[in-house]
Parts: structure tokens; sequence; C-alpha cells
């Protein structure tokens, strides 16, 4: 199953360059958010609490670094990421992240503002933004079939070995 969901991610969205910090890819953009909020968690959270100052809403920030092999790291960073884009509503323009990268970009500076300018892009694209919920939906399935995988059946008592029963997780 995770090779099926690198496939598909990279299906999706296309494959990624290594090295290239630049490119306008869902993944990228989960990258730029963990860069971005690891330099400084304190400034990029207090970041987040001055854009929610008054809309009686919350968000802790919490990234992952991106993963070629993935095992659920890329798409539970993009569940998370997705809970703030609809944080504040359905307006892109209005999402929790935009206005997040737009703070941070304007009292930043170096890689950090470049990187920042390249996220409030990404987060304008709307195939980036379905690139993200493919990955979230790619990370339900897996969470799944993980699950069935790790536990015995009726036909075995391991788990991990239950091939004669797959017609109950798909068909039943």
């Amino acid at each position: 199953d995770n090779l099926l969901m690198t496939h598909a991610s990279i299906g999706m969205g296309g494959p990624t360059e290594r090295g290239n910090h630049s490119m306008m890819h869902h993944r990228q953009l989960l990258m730029n958010l963990h860069s971005i909020h690891t330099d400084d968690p304190t400034l990029s959270q207090a970041a987040a609490d001055a854009v929610l100052n008054g809309t009686g809403h919350k968000y802790r920030i919490q990234t992952s670094r991106e993963r070629q092999q993935r095992w659920l790291v890329n798409q539970r960073h993009a569940k998370r990421v997705i809970k703030g884009l609809e944080l504040l509503g359905a307006d892109a323009e209005e999402s929790f992240w935009l206005k997040w990268a737009r703070y941070m970009h304007e009292r930043s500076s170096g890689w950090k503002r470049r990187s920042l300018g390249e996220t409030i892009t990404m987060l304008l694209m709307p195939s980036i933004i379905v690139g993200l919920y493919f990955e979230s939906e790619l990370g339900d399935y897996f969470e799944v079939t993980y699950e069935w995988h790790a536990n015995p059946g009726a036909l075995c008592n391991r788990p991990g070995f239950r091939m004669m029963e797959y017609h109950q997780l798909y068909f039943e």
C-alpha cells in the first residue's frame, strides 16, 4: 500500500526534483510550511495567534517534514493543512494559511521571505489545494487498509497473513 500511495501521489502531482525548493507542487507546499515553522516555532505560532485574534478560532501549528516514501507522514500533514485552510471558511483569499503566510512574509527576510512568497502563490493555486486533498484521501485509504492488515482475521490468527480474506476488506 505504501508504494501504491507513493506512485498515486506522483501520478497526481508529478515528480518532485530533489534540491529544487521552488517547485510549485503540493508536497513542496508541505515542506515550505514545515521549514518556515521549524525555523522559529514561537514566532510562527505567534503569527497564527495574531491572524486568528478576534475570530473565535484557535489553531496549533504542527508540521512534518515531507517524505518521498510516505507511511502516512505527508497524508497526515496534508490533513492538518486542510483543517487550517477550512478554519475560516471556504474562501481561499480568507484562509488561515494565506493570512498566516502574508503576516509572516511582512516580517521576514532572506530565504524565509522568498519561501513565504512561494507559499502564498501555492496557496492560491487550485491544483495545489487539490493535491492536498488527494494526499489526505490517500491517507484515509491507507489508514483503513493498514488497520485491517495489522489485525488477525477470521481465517488467520496472525496479523499480516490475510490473503484469503481480501474479499472481506473490499466487498463487505
